[in-house]
This record gives structure tokens, sequence and C-alpha cells, in this order.
């Protein structure tokens, strides 16, 4: 999914009046990032770039409060992720990176030391994204070799 474009916005409702508005265009093609926990809190509305002058003509008509949070989120993704994605030789663990270099890093490893590496394809998830397992090391017990599993949350 690309957000590159899209807002963030940081909506105030005043009144039960945002969520009628919210079923109407524009607000119906903003996606509500977060579970309301009472009338009264803040919502967070993704919005596509080309609709947000009108989200917000839409707000500010209503007078409901509103900022926007981020005003360009797939910069600010490429930003928490440490423009890291292209040099997965270079990865720390001391910033988020992404995706694509977690997988990059995965299989340079598994390539480099094939003898002692391996990689293997547990799966893909919802998305089609291919989910990994690294098998680090040799035995000869074989099956009988106990293992540990580390999973990083990725």
């Amino acid at each position: 999914r690309k957000y590159d474009g899209q807002k963030l916005l940081r909506v105030f409702p005043k009144s039960t009046c945002l969520i009628q508005e919210m079923e109407k265009q524009p607000l119906a093609l903003c996606e509500e990032m977060d579970e309301r926990k009472n009338q009264d809190s803040s919502i967070n509305l993704l919005c596509p770039e080309n609709i947000t002058e009108a989200v917000e003509n839409v707000l500010n008509s209503n007078g409901i409060m509103h900022y926007v949070e981020i005003s360009d989120v797939g910069q600010y993704i490429r930003e928490m992720e440490g423009g890291n994605e292209t040099e997965p030789d270079q990865m720390t663990w001391e910033k988020f990176v992404g995706y694509e270099t977690i997988i990059s890093w995965m299989e340079g490893l598994s390539n480099k030391h094939p003898s002692f590496i391996t990689l293997i394809e547990m799966g893909r998830s919802l998305e089609g994204r291919k989910i990994y397992a690294l098998k680090i090391g040799n035995s000869p017990f074989g099956k009988d070799t106990k293992a540990i599993w580390i999973d990083a949350g990725i």
C-alpha cells in the first residue's frame, strides 16, 4: 500500500454531528485509523491527497476542530524507517527498518553463508508477503536437534 501524499488528520468532534458527516462524501473516503474510546475522543483520519482540502472544508463548515498531524504519511514512514530500504548490509537494530530491508538482509545472510544458514519460507501473509525463518547452524543429530524459536515481531 502506498501512502505518498496522504495526510493524517487529527479530528476533535464536539458532538455526534461528525458521525453523521462521516457517512457523506468526502469524509467517507477517509480511513478512520483508530477505534474511538468515547464520543468525545479524538479521531485520526487517513485521507487521500486529492480529497484532503474538501475534507477540511467539511470539517470547517461544521465547526469541527482539527489539524494536520502528518502532512505526507509516505514521507513520514520513510523517515521513521531511516531511509534504510536500499542498504540491508548496513542494517542496525537501533531504529525501525521496513519489511523489504529485513527480507533483503535475511536473503543476504543465507546467500553469504549457505553452509551454515538456511532460509525457509514458512508461508505468506494476508498481503501475500513472504514469511521467512532462518535456520542457523548444522547438527549431526539431524531432526533430533533441539531448537529455539526467536520471534522478532516484524
